[in-house]
């Protein structure tokens, strides 16, 4: 890969270095804070022009800044007006609720299948001394036994 960089011209090797020589910083296209490129930007309306103050991942947005939740930025408290999904942008407007919100989900896990016959296990010392703590060892013929279930997340 350093290799392809370096015949692109974005990289100098030298005594076996490679040194960044493209345009701009080679990080400057990678949010630190979220995991895609598709973000909602929030803007403060109480503001004239309004303003920029903030941005969002996208699957986050419908958690965090739906309409009426409380975003905080700054030190300052913001109410969320409206959130255009279309566009991608949030309208805030600088507020004193006397109310908060908070973010939450639900995971539900179900067993889809659960597996249970006796095999022998060999179980590290770490593990052996954590099972004789708690008590969940599940005994059978032949000595200890593993119990293994299969879960998804839905």
């Amino acid at each position: 890969m350093l290799n392809l960089l370096a015949e692109e011209g974005v990289l100098h090797r030298r005594n076996g270095r490679y040194t960044w020589i493209g345009d701009g910083y080679p990080a400057g296209r990678l949010s630190l804070r979220t995991s895609t490129p598709d973000n909602v930007v929030i803007q403060d309306v109480s503001a004239d022009p309004p303003q920029v103050i903030g941005q969002m991942d996208r699957p986050s947005a419908p958690v965090l800044i739906h309409e009426g939740a409380v975003y905080l930025h700054g030190g300052a408290t913001y109410v969320v007006e409206a959130l255009d999904w279309e566009r991608g942008i949030a309208r805030v407007r600088a507020a004193e609720p006397d109310y908060y919100t908070r973010a939450s989900s639900v995971i539900d896990v179900r067993i889809v299948k659960e597996y249970s016959p006796c095999h022998p296990v060999t179980l590290s010392p770490d593990l052996e001394d954590k099972t004789r703590r708690q008590g969940d060892t599940v005994k059978g013929a032949g000595g200890r036994c593993a119990v293994a279930a299969i879960l998804m997340v839905f």
